[in-house]
């Protein structure tokens, strides 16, 4: 499953978010998470990108 997400600031100063498109296609960039497996966090830095991802999906799901 694909999202698409505004992810910005809330607008300030009297500015207006806006969806980038080019050539007909709106631009994403995917986020990734990554740490050395072997890191002492591991699990806390795993629960906190899963929380993370859910925050995401729940807050700034960009509504077509």
């Amino acid at each position: 499953m694909r999202f698409k997400y505004n992810v910005a600031e809330e607008p300030d100063f009297e500015l207006e978010s806006r969806t980038l498109v080019t050539e007909g296609s709106t631009v994403t960039i995917p986020l990734f998470a990554s740490w050395d497996s072997s890191h002492y966090a591991m699990v806390e830095l795993r629960a906190l990108a899963d929380s993370f991802s859910h925050w995401m999906k729940r807050t700034v799901y960009l509504k077509q």
